[in-house]
């Protein structure tokens, strides 16, 4: 049996379904305000657990009869209003679930990552697994707690835990379109006006995926982490082929610091006052600028992996996201 958490998002989902397609038998945690949506039609063959990473005593309850874990969960945030939250659940969440491994003797812990959390020392150039981490104003917080729930995970592995690492670039794929990266496909359906000057670094969610599933069959993965990204592309070529796929007009604005550092005081002003959650802060505007690509080397050889093309990640996310836009 598996032991699944963050099977409600984007990633841990097309992964339940995986497992679930193989023959697997899954266990995923869950907590009493997931939106399960993404499983609706699965939801009766998995055997789900009520809780939070935090609940040790629940951890190693839900681990008795699992030879493998699949660490999903994690928050996405660059509010400064849950920076808090963000160590809470990527750090002392992960550190609950590698201990509780450790004690309950699982065989493999896979443990998805993000390319935050390898750290971005300069605006441009190419980063691969081993860039070292280096405190710098362009690594956000959100990448920081990713940065030390990894240092969690290999504490574990030096006690005794096969962990195997992979940190994905932005992953692209049907869900939910007000969660995720899928809210970039609804920002462009939405006929958003603005785009960022830098690269995006992408990858879909079905390479994901199956990387994932080879690393539970290998030991040979074992100890290593994968940058697991397809490559880069521009905010405009990006939106426009999303708009393309949409039929709807592509935004045409780019945003240069001015006109960013606008909307940033914008948003703030809006959040005061409103009581709404900022789409842009500090943090988001330093990154969408950026123009740092990511070395999939070594996870295409490992894996002898190729990834999906851009087109067809688009083209097969838009199909699956129909109903949402009727």
């Amino acid at each position: 049996m598996i032991f699944l958490t963050g099977a409600s998002g984007l990633i841990g989902s097309h992964i339940a379904r995986r497992l679930l397609a193989e023959g697997y038998a899954v266990r995923a945690l869950r907590r009493s305000t997931s939106n399960l949506q993404a499983l609706a039609d699965l939801q009766d063959r998995i055997d789900w657990v009520e809780g939070d990473l935090l609940d040790t005593p629940l951890l190693l309850q839900a681990l008795e009869g699992c030879e493998q874990v699949i660490h999903c969960a994690g928050m996405v945030s660059f509010a400064p209003k849950d920076a808090e939250a963000l160590y809470q659940t990527n750090v002392e969440g992960t550190a609950s679930l590698v201990n509780a491994a450790l004690i309950a003797g699982i065989s493999r812990f896979v443990h998805i990552s993000s390319v935050a959390a390898i750290g971005r020392p300069r605006r441009k150039g190419v980063v691969d697994e081993e860039q070292k981490w280096e405190k710098s104003p362009l690594n956000s917080w959100y990448g920081e707690t990713k940065y030390l729930a990894e240092l969690e995970v290999w504490r574990a592995h030096t006690e005794g835990l096969p962990v195997v690492i992979f940190n994905p670039s932005v992953v692209l794929g049907p869900g939910p379109m007000d969660r995720s990266s899928t809210r970039l496909f609804g920002y462009v359906q939405q006929k958003g006006a603005f785009y960022p000057s830098g690269l995006l670094n992408w990858v879909d969610v079905r390479d994901v995926v199956a990387v994932v599933m080879a690393s539970l069959q290998s030991r040979t993965h074992v100890g290593q982490r994968y940058i697991v990204s397809a490559g880069s592309v521009r905010y405009s070529e990006l939106f426009g082929q999303m708009a393309d796929c949409l039929e709807v007009s592509p935004p045409k604005i780019q945003v240069n610091s001015l006109l960013t550092t606008g909307a940033y005081y914008l948003e703030k002003f809006k959040v005061v006052f409103g009581k709404k959650e900022a789409m842009i802060t500090r943090e988001t505007r330093i990154l969408s600028n950026l123009e740092i690509e990511f070395d999939n080397s070594k996870i295409t050889k490992a894996f002898n992996l190729r990834f999906h093309s851009l087109p067809d990640t688009i083209r097969w996310t838009c199909q699956h996201l129909e109903a949402q836009i009727r």
